[in-house]
C-alpha cells in the first residue's frame, strides 16, 4: 500500500486494518507516534517498535507516555519497557525504581528479563535493591497463580546470589 498521497488525518483510518496489513516501514514517525498511541494494541505495539527499530526520538517520549499514563494492556506497557530500556536507560531504570509493587505478571516478567539480560545496570546502588523487592514479591504466595515465565531462571540466579551475599 502506499501511504504517500494520505493526509494526516487518514493516517487514523489505518486503525481499521488488521495490524499485519499495515506496512509499518513505509510510514512517516509522526504517523506511527499516533498509531502507537492508539487504542488498537497490536498496531500500536508494532508501531513503537518500528520507532525503536529506526531509532526515532519519538520511540522513548512514545514509550514513556504509554508508561506514565498505563496506555495499552499489559503487552503494550511491556514492549514500552523494553523500547525506553533500549533508548533511554535512565528513565526506565526510575520508572522501575518507583513502581515497585510489580503487580502486573507481564510486566513483573520483563523486568525481570531486563535484570537478568543487563545485569550490570543492577548491581549497583540505586537500582541493586529491585533485586531484593522482586524477590520479595515472589515469595508471596498469592503470586503462584501470576507465575511468569521468567520466575524461575530469576529465583535460581538472584535467590542463591542474596544468599550468599548474606552469608
Amino acid at each position: 500500500m502506499n501511504y504517500e498521497d494520505i493526509n494526516f488525518e487518514e493516517w487514523q483510518n489505518l486503525t481499521v486494518l488488521d495490524h499485519d496489513q499495515i506496512d509499518y516501514k513505509s510510514l512517516p514517525e509522526k504517523a506511527l507516534e499516533s498509531l502507537a498511541l492508539s487504542n488498537e494494541l497490536y498496531i500500536a505495539t508494532s508501531a513503537l517498535v518500528e520507532l525503536s527499530i529506526r531509532e526515532s526520538k519519538l520511540a522513548p517520549l512514545v514509550a514513556s507516555q504509554i508508561l506514565s499514563n498505563s496506555l495499552g494492556d499489559s503487552y503494550l506497557q511491556a514492549s514500552a519497557l523494553s523500547v525506553l530500556f533500549k533508548m533511554e536507560r535512565k528513565q526506565a531504570l526510575d520508572f522501575m525504581r518507583k513502581h515497585t509493587t510489580f503487580n502486573d505478571p507481564i510486566l513483573l516478567n520483563k523486568i525481570m528479563e531486563l535484570i537478568m539480560e543487563n545485569e550490570d545496570d543492577f548491581i549497583l546502588e540505586p537500582n541493586s535493591h529491585l533485586i531484593g523487592l522482586i524477590l520479595e514479591r515472589l515469595e508471596k504466595p498469592e503470586n503462584e497463580e501470576n507465575s511468569t515465565t521468567a520466575k524461575a531462571d530469576f529465583l535460581n540466579i538472584y535467590a542463591s546470589k542474596l544468599t550468599l551475599e548474606i552469608l
